[in-house]
């Protein structure tokens, strides 16, 4: 992606402000309004790019490009604002369940490396295997990569595991953030690891579902590890339980998954 600006004096709004609200400052008895303040931008060059982020979460997904010169704060301000929605609405992932799918690279929630060199997965896999984390729901960005860093810390630390043993986990966010990813052999269901894909909903779900963000992220995960060739097109979906004994991935998560494409009653032999 190419992005560049030039303006002598342009404003940009980030994605949490309003320009139609105003803060006040109280004096005695009188009340001072003050209009909000825009964040100022001079010249921005950014090249091959395909994230760039100004203030409070602007994200750009390419190709695109941008030029605003010498035009007054308003049409700036609408340019921008309009240029902004339309390229909001670029998915990253074109998938046939509806809406854009985020996937957070591990570098982006600082994940450490894994200890030792891990197994390869032998693909494509043939069980896509829905778990929880149990803890905290999570519904930033922020806060789901501290609880994934801090899931990782305990799986090495704690577990003496060589990484995180998810392969994918799903924040409240909506957002998808790669644990060992699709070529590596996770650590999350004994005899069950090899052939599987395992994601992981952030939080505990015994009595609610996750945000329905987080359901169709997970979908749609699925659908592009059979696009890629990383799941087999006729693969099996288990619920955690189902496998090892445990109560993830929650009786309301099991529930919803019986409803999703390729759930299976009978358990393969691993």
């Amino acid at each position: 992606m190419d992005l560049n600006l030039a303006t002598q004096s342009a404003n940009m709004i980030d994605d949490t402000s309003s320009t139609d609200e105003s803060e006040s400052l109280v004096i005695g008895n009188e009340t001072i309004e003050i209009e909000p303040q825009i964040p100022n931008i001079g010249y921005v060059q950014v090249n091959n790019s395909s994230d760039v982020t100004f203030g409070n979460r602007i994200n750009y997904h390419g190709p695109v490009t941008i030029h605003v010169t010498n035009q007054n704060q308003s049409q700036v301000t609408n340019n921008i604002a309009r240029q902004h929605v339309e390229i909001l609405n670029r998915p990253v992932f074109t998938t046939e369940t509806a809406g854009p799918l985020r996937i957070v690279k591990r570098n982006e929630w600082f994940a450490l490396p894994p200890q030792r060199e891990l197994e390869r997965l032998e693909l494509p896999a043939i069980r896509v295997i829905i778990a929880y984390t149990m803890g905290k729901c999570a519904t930033t960005h922020r806060e789901c990569s501290e609880i994934v860093r801090s899931f990782q810390a305990d799986h090495i630390e704690m577990k003496g595991w060589d990484d995180i043993g998810y392969n994918f986990l799903i924040g409240g966010d909506g957002s998808v953030y790669v644990g060992r990813g699709w070529d590596y052999t996770g650590a999350h269901s004994r005899i069950y690891n090899k052939r599987s894909i395992c994601i992981a909903f952030i939080g505990t779900f015994r009595e609610n579902a996750p945000p329905e963000r987080s359901l169709i992220a997970a979908q749609q995960l699925i659908e592009v590890g059979v696009k890629l060739g990383k799941i087999d097109k006729s693969y099996y979906l288990y619920g955690h339980r189902q496998l090892i004994q445990t109560t993830s991935p929650g009786n309301k998560i099991y529930e919803i998954i019986q409803t999703w494409n390729n759930w299976s009653e009978t358990v393969i032999p691993p």
